[in-house]
């Protein structure tokens, strides 16, 4: 009011607001109220209404702003108001699931009490809870399920171990030279088991469908190719997982560990081709319907169930009969190496005369190395094959094949040496690692099912016919460079016969078998195996699967191995792959598999290294012979 009279004030607030407001800036807006300004305004204050004019745009600025500031004020009160009923909204949902479950579970009781056969105890357990179709897991199960996952893993990285005693007795036991050949052979077999026990191999041998007396209702499986059925979609797009995924991983190790077995009796003159291609036949179909027949509640494990049935608790006949008398098979469609059994030092190991023996292990540590990793992965086939932890008799089951394992593994390897010792007056190491595995390979069979002096006679047996069938099969011309089917086909079929001979039952009255500590086939009412005397049952059963086995397996590899040699018999397709697919030619051989088809061509550092000269490993004439 200091400034003019309030009509003044009045004049200039009414050109204001009739004065629309340009989309100027604020100074041109300012002018232009200002210019609008009635003359009798300007007059009494001498013409100067500027500071009128500055003040009530200072005013209507401020107006606008205390607007937005309002206005954001307005807005985060909704947002807040809009959470607040999302949250409520949140907690009536949770609120209503739990009721829903709630309903679920009441509705079972009801429908139990009321006699309408539903029974929550009769449904299958699952991670995600309580449903109209699956139960909650209890305490006492999630501790068994846990336990049990965590002994196969652990289990069957130890059984991968044998794989790798494998892949060092061979290479060890053979001459340097073909080093890498016998390494690449290994790592391919496990890779190629791994592939085909995944699509074919598992589904035929432990895929259903089965009867309602739990035995296959077809001759293989034919459920769960390529893993399907392993997890079981729920609502959601969430996955119900299944035992079959640690049951796939164990059960693998012991066919890869089928595979390897057979390259033993290849070793030296084998091309990698061919021996993947029957490694894949091998691991997709010979050995899975083995298993089939037995472990999978097959043909075998059928026909001979009546008290007892076929026992091979952890493979003596499965895997170590099948990989023994394919690699036999083998060995005899591939024929000798080069040289080893002519010329002047073809019976030098037969005398005695390993430094004359061209043929000889090359490397000691390697072979002795190969054969304690085996020693050791043995304890994860034997003990894992308790299937589970998640009991006290299981754990003592578990101990039980430890103990077993270990003495049928030392009596075998020191009555092998001392044989060889008496022979020959030298202590022999390929002999005493030879009996070791002899010994551990017998006592599969029957690792928690026999005593442990049991234990010690069915190792001392099984490497004592090692000893005998190993310069037999020289003496017939049968080139098997690390004796496999001495020890894996011999003693695997031994160890088959010692799990009837030997049971901790009763005499021949009661049989214990695959049941371990218990007879097998109890019944309350009729006793040990179902009130039948068993007598020589076990024995007649577990003879007609182990001469099942093995003419399943070498038959069957035989017609593979002539399948993949007959390229190399017919002209034009000799020409055109410039080498047997199967077997190396002599020329190869003589010099070497690795320095033909590997790079480097020497598996030790140093040797031969000017080998290639200045031209390289990719100018020799025998790289792309293959």
């Amino acid at each position: 009011s200091r400034h003019g009279h309030p009509k003044d004030w009045l004049a200039i607030g009414g050109a204001a607001c009739r004065k629309a407001r340009p989309k100027t800036e604020p100074w041109s807006y300012m002018v232009s109220v200002c210019s609008s300004v009635p003359p009798t305004a300007l007059a009494r204050h001498g013409g100067k209404a500027w500071m009128p004019c500055w003040l009530l745009t200072l005013g209507l600025l401020a107006s606008v702003s205390g607007e937005a500031q309002r206005a954001d004020v307005e807005l985060s009160e909704k947002l807040e108001l809009f959470e607040h009923l999302l949250q409520n909204q949140k907690q009536m949902l949770e609120k209503q699931q739990k009721q829903i479950q709630a309903l679920e579970a009441r509705g079972r009781r009801l429908l139990t009490n009321t006699g309408a056969g539903i029974n929550t105890a009769g449904l299958p357990p699952s991670i995600f809870g309580d449903s109209l179709t699956s139960r909650a897991y209890t305490p006492q199960e999630n501790v068994e399920s846990a336990l049990t996952s965590t002994w196969l893993i652990v289990c069957g990285i130890l059984a991968l171990l044998v794989v790798v005693g494998q892949a060092m007795i061979e290479s060890g036991s053979c001459r340097a030279r073909n080093v890498q050949q016998v390494l690449v052979i290994k790592l391919a077999g496990v890779c190629i088991s791994s592939i085909c026990w995944w699509g074919l191999g598992w589904p035929f041998a432990y895929g259903g469908p089965f009867d309602s007396d739990g035995f296959k209702s077809k001759f293989v499986g034919t459920e769960g190719f390529f893993a399907s059925g392993f997890l079981k979609p729920k609502l959601l797009g969430q996955q119900e997982p299944s035992t079959h995924i640690r049951e796939w991983f164990f059960t693998w190790t012991f066919c890869a560990v089928t595979a390897g077995i057979v390259s033993g009796g290849l070793a030296e003159r084998v091309h990698v081709v061919g021996f993947c291609i029957h490694s894949a036949v091998m691991s997709g179909i010979v050995y899975p319907i083995v298993v089939a027949s037995t472990w999978g509640k097959g043909l075998i494990e059928k026909e001979f169930r009546n008290p007892v049935g076929f026992t091979d608790f952890a493979g003596a006949g499965v895997v170590h009969v099948t990989g023994g008398f394919a690699a036999l098979a083998g060995a005899l469609v591939v024929c000798a190496r080069n040289g080893r059994f002519e010329g002047q030092h073809a019976g030098a190991r037969m005398k005695g005369d390993p430094r004359g023996d061209p043929f000889a292990t090359h490397s000691a540590p390697l072979l002795v190395l190969g054969t304690f990793l085996l020693w050791i992965g043995w304890f994860g086939l034997n003990c894992g094959k308790t299937d589970s932890m998640s009991t006290a008799e299981k754990g003592f089951q578990a101990a039980q094949a430890a103990m077993n394992t270990v003495l049928a593994a030392s009596a075998g390897g020191l009555i092998a040496v001392m044989i060889r010792f008496v022979l020959i007056r030298r202590l022999e190491l390929a002999s005493f690692c030879g009996g070791i595995r002899a010994g551990l390979v017998a006592i599969s069979a029957s690792a928690i099912s026999v005593e442990a002096g049991s234990a010690v006679a069915i190792g001392l047996i099984g490497a004592f016919l090692y000893q005998i069938f190993s310069p037999v099969m020289k003496l017939l011309r049968v080139d098997d460079p690390i004796d496999n089917f001495a020890i894996h086909g011999i003693a695997g079929f031994w160890g088959l016969m010692a799990a009837a001979l030997f049971d901790m039952g009763s005499g021949f009255d009661t049989f214990h078998g695959t049941s371990g500590f218990r007879c097998a086939e109890f019944d309350a009412f009729k006793g040990c195996n179902g009130g039948k005397t068993p007598g020589a049952d076990p024995l007649g059963a577990n003879l007609a699967g182990a001469c099942m086995i093995a003419a399943w397996s070498f038959f069957t590899s035989l017609f593979i191995f002539f399948l993949l040699r007959l390229p190399g018999f017919v002209p034009p397709c000799k020409v055109l792959l410039k080498d047997d697919i199967l077997k190396a030619s002599g020329g190869i051989q003589d010099t070497g598999i690795d320095t033909h088809y590997h790079y480097p061509a020497q598996g030790y550092v140093g040797e031969g290294a000017s080998e290639w000269g200045e031209k390289g490993p990719f100018q020799n004439p025998y790289f792309h012979s293959i």
